[in-house]
């Protein structure tokens, strides 16, 4: 066995020993830096997590919503005093704070920020269950939408066919002659173109026998002279008769037929063109019925009882009638055109006293149709009755202006998110006195974009809606309010943005009145006691002064009005916090216009109230607008102390430390740390 002497071993050792120690050394600084690194970066998230920790309890107790609002005079010492408490009984690091940099991120103001908080309150499986059961009440509204777009497009044939009637009542008159002197049927009264051609053949006569007698006259002695200056001047007279008589009677009776019958066949032309337009409308509702689904069966007895009205209107105007008659006339306007150039040669002859061909001495001749007639569609007289629909229209008016306490303003210079007005809303209009449906019809539009708006919603705003209805209070709200709240009309205000509470309702009444409306309006056109009585009073109130075109325009808008007086009863219930059936039935109808209303009623699970409407106004309206208006009313709302436009929900800090070695040097780095709500 060998053995090494112990003096190698010992110089080994002390070549050795400060290596490692070093070796050690450094290990264990390096361990001491991560380490330290580890607990700084701890710390910090823990100062973050306590800084999001002072949120606002108004906020979170209110609204469920988490920010923090902490001046940065109070901020800095808070993280400051957090950290070195906290590193400061590690005295084994030696930390040293270089640097702290706090950045306050993600204000609330932003809609984007309180999108997302509202987005994870509304996930909960609690709110899911309420919007699964909204979406089946209203569920039977997914048919609204083309059920008014076949309304608006019988609302255009009526006003087709009353210009057609119109263009045929003219046609009628130019035809027949009512109350003209010059007409396609008869060439004048009287025979006043017979007349008038008969008296200027017999001046032309007279002027023949003056010059003959002229020329005797001077062939005799000077004596004649004077007897021939006196027959000159009965010559010029009679030329002046001529100028007059071609003039005032044969020119003036020939242009004017000619322009007549060329009126003729520009009304014919309009006829034709309006019956090409009802045919295209009516396929086109025809089309729009058919792709119709998930409509109810009421709706559906409507739709097909519009769709036979336009068949029996469309064969009720026969447009081969007009083809002929349109040919005979333009047939005349050739031969009138001709008989003009002819008159006008022969007046020209005539006053430079040339001699007349035997042909041109007889009296004028064409070829002129006399013998056309024409029956009008629904011409019918009838006797003058009372309009009532201004008293209709202000039984809407009255319930959408009234106004309950003293209103409530937002004071200028209030701190608002929104930081605007929109000034585009205006009440709604509700006059339908109007003598045609146009005027109504922007009504119908809008009340389509309204239900349309709720069909293609998302489920993100699906949340923030009922967010809003969870949260916020509105005109019919009964829960006890926990805290001062500037309006008592919030979702008003975020639907509208006035500063004005009362304008707030205003605009909200007024579109409750044009959803209720155009339902309404669907009601009236399937019952069928209401269209008769409608088409009654129409012809009494229309058939005097339209001679019966305007009767079907009238019974439209005689439903209008009794669809906008209903509506008005229908909102006054609804801001009285009663329920009012989506689609009504006979039973259900509450204004008196003289019909029994006994019949069935809509089911209750049919029946929606004031807050189910907003619901529906609210997809009608921007997320941006409603996310800021949703924030102007927490700022409205919040205590004196709270200050909106410093709340946060996001803190960033970034910390430079140094931290001594054991082998004596300072190692320095910096860590940054985010943490939001």
């Amino acid at each position: 066995m060998y053995f090494k002497p112990k003096g190698s071993i010992t110089i080994f050792l002390c070549i050795t020993m400060p290596i490692i120690i070093i070796l050690c050394a450094v290990l264990v600084d390096v361990y001491l830096l991560k380490s330290g690194k580890n607990i700084v970066s701890n710390q910090i998230e823990i100062a973050c997590y306590s800084v999001l920790g002072e949120h606002s309890s108004y906020l979170k107790n209110q609204y469920d919503i988490y920010a923090y609002e902490i001046d940065d005079y109070l901020l800095k010492p808070m993280v400051d005093e957090l950290i070195k408490k906290n590193l400061a009984d590690l005295t084994i690091y030696d930390w040293k704070i270089e640097e702290i940099t706090i950045i306050k991120e993600d204000p609330l103001v932003r809609p984007s920020i309180i999108s997302f908080q509202i987005q994870k309150i509304m996930s909960d499986s609690i709110y899911k269950t309420i919007i699964n059961e909204t979406y089946d009440r209203l569920s039977s509204l997914t048919s609204i939408g083309e059920t008014l777009q076949v309304i608006k497009d019988k609302w255009e044939f009526d006003e087709i066919v009353k210009d057609i009637n119109d263009n045929l009542k003219y046609l009628k008159m130019i035809v027949e002659g009512e109350g003209q002197e010059v007409f396609v049927n008869v060439v004048g009264t009287n025979d006043e173109l017979n007349y008038a051609l008969e008296e200027f053949m017999d001046i032309y006569h007279q002027i023949e026998e003056i010059n003959y007698t002229i020329t005797v006259l001077e062939e005799k002695a000077d004596e004649s002279i004077y007897k021939v200056e006196l027959l000159v001047q009965d010559k010029g007279y009679l030329k002046e008769q001529l100028v007059a008589i071609y003039e005032l009677s044969i020119n003036k009776v020939l242009v004017e037929l000619l322009t007549v019958n060329n009126q003729a066949i520009t009304k014919i032309t309009n006829v034709a063109l309006s019956m090409e337009q009802l045919h295209i409308i009516s396929k086109s509702i025809e089309r729009k019925i058919e792709s119709i689904n998930q409509c109810p069966e009421y709706l559906k007895e409507i739709l097909i009882y519009i769709n036979d009205i336009l068949y029996d209107v469309e064969s009720a105007i026969v447009i081969e009638t007009f083809k002929f008659i349109r040919e005979k006339i333009e047939e005349n306007v050739i031969s009138l055109t001709a008989t003009i150039t002819k008159t006008e040669k022969l007046y020209e002859k005539v006053l430079d006293e040339q001699k007349l061909s035997e042909d041109e001495k007889v009296t004028m001749d064409f070829s002129y149709h006399s013998d056309i007639s024409i029956g009008v569609y629904s011409l019918v007289e009838a006797g003058k009755g009372e309009d009532e629909r201004s008293f209709f229209e202000k039984i809407g008016e009255q319930v959408i202006t009234q106004q309950v306490g003293e209103d409530i303003y937002i004071r200028e210079g209030t701190y608002l998110p929104s930081n605007q007005v929109n000034d585009n809303e205006q009440p709604f209009d509700i006059d339908v006195s109007g003598d045609n449906t146009s005027d109504v019809d922007n009504k119908l539009e809008q009340a389509k974009g309204l239900f349309s708006a709720l069909l293609t919603s998302v489920k993100e705003e699906t949340y923030l809606n009922e967010y809003i209805l969870q949260y916020f209070t509105h005109l019919t709200s009964k829960e006890e309010m926990f805290f001062p709240h500037y309006f008592t009309n919030e979702i008003e205000y975020i639907l509208y943005g006035r500063p004005s509470q009362h304008m707030n309702i205003t605009l909200t009444k007024g579109t409750l009145l044009l959803a209720r409306f155009a339902l309404n309006t669907i009601h009236v056109y399937a019952d069928g006691e209401k269209q008769i009585k409608a088409n009654t009073i129409a012809t009494m109130v229309a058939g005097w002064w339209t001679f019966g075109a305007g009767i079907p325009v009238m019974a439209n808008l005689m439903l209008c009005a009794w669809s906008i007086a209903e509506s008005g009863l229908d909102v006054k219930a609804l801001a009285n916090g009663k329920s009012v059936p989506i689609y009504k039935l006979t039973g259900d109808w509450k204004l008196d216009i003289g019909l029994n209303k006994i019949g069935g009623k809509t089911p209750e699970v049919l029946q929606i109230d004031y807050e189910d409407y907003l619901r529906i106004l609210l997809y009608g309206k921007s997320e941006k607008d409603k996310l800021l208006r949703i924030l102007d009313l927490i700022s409205l709302n919040s205590p004196p102390t709270f200050d909106l436009s410093q709340a946060y929900t996001t803190i960033t800090l970034k910390i430079t430390v140094s931290q001594k070695s054991i082998l004596g040097k300072r190692h320095v780095y910096t860590i940054k740390k985010t943490k939001s709500y």
